[in-house]
Parts: structure tokens; C-alpha cells; sequence
């Protein structure tokens, strides 16, 4: 038995951008079947698919994804393949500005189930004990009463003396063993409000800035804190991000395929891990991708990764090393690709799935479409290429 893996991000796809679905759905089945459609099964994930953000209420965020699977499932229903394909939508977190979906498109699959891959629970503690190694690290630290934020429910809340004593005792062993103390401190530690997400402007009410020279505010055991600026700049403090909401999660999807021959049961890993410039600079994220990745054993992980790297790991292959050009298109190009290889397919060397093929394509460039007020111009569906990985059972 033959079976394909994809994914493709679609750059920034909110209900808007929805009508290049027909795009998208010409391009998936062209480079899944060519010209002749087949029976072969599917599973395929689209990554970057976005909402707006309005204050980031869920009814709206929620009306607004359904459409953009509608307007899918209409271009499926309608192509001269006549293969429907199943479309779940799957909500990864994040902030305003990184919550995303995953789109789970299958054809050809039963019992199928899909999961959180637990990355954001797994990154908070690391995230937090950052936080505090950056208020630690800064030195110059300044405080000012909750009275001053009524937009977070315990603004009542005084900080204490005791407090300051613990900020220096944590100082001076932060120095004796750095690590040690920070999975310490963020045990101890609150970081951040624990109360409602965002406030009346759709901000985080502990995150707004005082008048000044001060950065975020930090909430530790009841005491608001920021950072001087100056100081950051002259040490060249790195401040982590503020709160593990700020991450996206992933997906596992298990799903089972029937032939002539009995059924085969696969796994799926797939994520939209941050930017190249955030995954370059904090170890944290692939490595903890690769934790909460790796430890179900997928038969294969694909998805968006952002790292310049291959990605190594004990009885898994990274796939992508095979291709002869990068995953993303060149920045005034629509069909050619660049060298950067941010998409990855990594497929178990033990599994009873094997390689087959892997091909990156673009999809056609496309015209332009009137907008409201102006012109919109879409040359390309996205700046990615669609990652197919085709894979045949150990007996075909």
C-alpha cells in the first residue's frame, strides 16, 4: 500500500485570503495525483492558518475558520477529481498575533484521531525560569503597587519585603548554580498574572508599559517589576518571551488504512514552530519540540519546523536533506525556491512505513483580485512550497 504525508504552509491564510482556496486545492491534488486522480490515502496538514484577532474573541475567531474550511470543502466537492477529503480544524493557542489552526485534511483513513502534542505545557516552566534569569540578570530592578493596574483582578495586592530578600537570595545562588535556580524560581514563582488572558484592548494587562524607561511589567509573589531599558541595552540582558501562551501548539494524528492485503496504522507529528530568528536564538524550542515529538514515536513528523538544520535523532531520518532545493520561495519569485529548508519530513527508520518519495512543489503563480478600496495583489499562494512525502508499507 501507497500513502502520502504533506504539509504546506500557507503564509498568513485568514478568511480573507480564502479565496485562493480553489488554488490550494489545485495544487494539493495535482502534486498528490498529477493529472489522473487515485485511490491512494491522504493525510495532509496546512500550517499558518489564522483568524483575526478582535479582541481575540473566540465566537468570532471560531466563525471565522469555519468559512475558511467551508470555502475548502466547496473546491473539493467541485473538482474534477471528486475526491472529499475530511477537514479538521485545530486550535494551537497562542497570543492575538501567533494563535493559529492546523487544517487535518485525510482521504482513504479511518479511526482517525488527533491530539495535542502538549509543546506549550512542556515549554512553560523553561519560559518562566527565563523570564526570571532576565529580571535577575537586568539587576536594576524597579517596583510599583497593583494599585495601578485595575485591569487585573488582584490589583489590591501590595508587594511585600519578604519578597525583596527572596529576589536576593535567588541572585546571589543564580550565580552558584544557574540552573539549579531558575527551575527553583520558577517553581516558587508566579511570572505573570494568573487571572484573564487579555484585558479591554486585547493586551496583557501586566505586560503594559509604565511611563519611562521601563519595559513589561513581571508579577513575582505579588510584586509587579520592571526592567530598566538602559540597563537591558548595556548588558545585553535577553529577554525571554513573556508568557507560554505566546507558543503555538501541535497535533499527533493516528489513523488506520484498509487494502486487500489487511490494515496498516500510521502516526503523524506536525507543528508551525516560531520564526527562524526566534528557533535560532532559543535552544529551548527545538529541543523541547523534539521531547514532547519524539516520545510517542511517530511513524513520521512533519511540518514546518524553522530551523536551518537537519534535525537528528536515534532511528529517525530527516527526509528533507534529500531534496536538491530549499522549502520556501526566493522573495520575488512565486515558483522558485530558495536554499532554506524550514519544512521537514523526519520518518522513523523502524516503522513499516517506508520511503518512497519526497518532492517539494509550488504552487501556479496566480493573478490579481480586486480588493474594496485598492487592489490586492496575490502573485503566490505562499512563500512555502507543499511538502509530499509518499510512503509504501514494508510488503508493497
Amino acid at each position: 500500500m501507497k500513502i502520502a504525508v504533506f504539509t504546506w504552509n500557507l503564509q498568513v491564510y485568514n478568511h480573507k485570503k480564502a479565496v485562493l482556496s480553489k488554488h490550494v486545492v489545485e495544487h494539493i491534488m495535482r502534486a498528490l495525483f498529477g493529472h489522473a486522480a487515485t485511490g491512494m490515502p491522504f493525510i495532509g496538514t496546512l500550517l499558518e492558518i489564522k483568524a483575526p484577532r478582535r479582541k481575540d474573541t473566540r465566537p468570532y475567531s471560531e466563525e471565522s475558520i469555519e468559512k475558511i474550511v467551508k470555502a475548502l470543502q466547496d473546491e473539493f466537492q467541485s473538482h474534477e477529481f471528486k475526491i472529499i477529503p475530511r477537514i479538521k480544524a485545530i486550535d494551537c493557542g497562542g497570543l492575538p498575533n501567533t494563535r493559529e489552526w492546523i487544517l487535518v485534511i485525510y482521504s482513504g483513513f479511518s479511526d482517525v484521531s488527533i491530539e495535542s502534542l502538549g509543546f506549550r505545557k512542556k515549554i512553560a516552566h523553561l519560559i518562566k525560569a527565563e523570564n526570571l534569569k532576565a529580571i535577575l540578570k537586568a539587576g536594576q530592578r524597579t517596583y510599583r503597587p497593583r494599585q495601578t493596574y485595575h485591569t487585573h483582578g488582584l490589583a489590591d495586592i501590595m508587594p511585600n519585603k519578604n519578597h525583596f530578600e527572596k529576589m536576593d537570595t535567588f541572585r546571589i545562588d543564580l550565580k552558584k548554580d544557574p540552573m539549579k535556580t531558575a527551575k527553583e524560581a520558577s517553581r516558587q514563582s508566579k511570572l505573570l498574572h494568573q487571572g484573564d488572558a487579555f484585558d479591554e484592548d486585547g493586551d496583557l494587562p501586566l505586560l503594559k508599559q509604565f511611563r519611562g524607561e521601563t519595559t513589561g511589567i513581571y508579577t513575582s509573589d505579588g510584586s509587579d517589576y520592571s526592567l530598566n531599558i538602559e540597563a537591558i541595552k548595556k548588558r545585553g540582558t535577553k529577554i525571554a518571551n513573556q508568557d507560554e501562551n505566546w507558543y503555538r501548539d501541535g497535533c499527533l494524528i493516528k489513523a488506520k488504512a484498509v487494502d486487500s492485503k489487511g490494515e496498516y496504522r500510521i502516526s503523524v507529528v506536525s507543528i508551525h514552530l516560531p520564526g527562524p530568528n526566534h528557533t535560532a536564538r532559543d535552544g529551548n524550542i527545538l529541543n523541547t519540540f523534539k521531547v514532547v515529538g519524539f516520545r510517542s514515536n511517530p511513524d513520521i513528523l512533519i511540518g514546518d519546523l524553522n530551523t536551518h538544520t537537519e534535525v537528528i535523532r536515534e532511528l529517525y531520518r530527516d527526509l528533507s536533506t534529500e531534496l536538491s532545493t530549499g522549502t520556501t520561495l526566493k522573495f520575488n519569485s512565486a515558483i522558485d525556491f530558495g536554499k532554506t529548508k524550514y519544512d521537514r519530513a523526519i520518518l522513523r527508520t523502524t516503522s513499516i512505513w517506508k520511503h518512497h518519495s519526497i518532492a517539494i512543489t509550488a504552487a501556479e503563480e496566480i493573478s490579481s483580485r480586486p480588493g474594496k478600496i485598492q487592489p490586492i495583489r496575490y502573485e503566490r499562494v505562499s512563500d512555502h512550497g507543499m511538502l509530499t512525502v509518499v510512503l509504501h508499507d514494508g510488503g508493497s
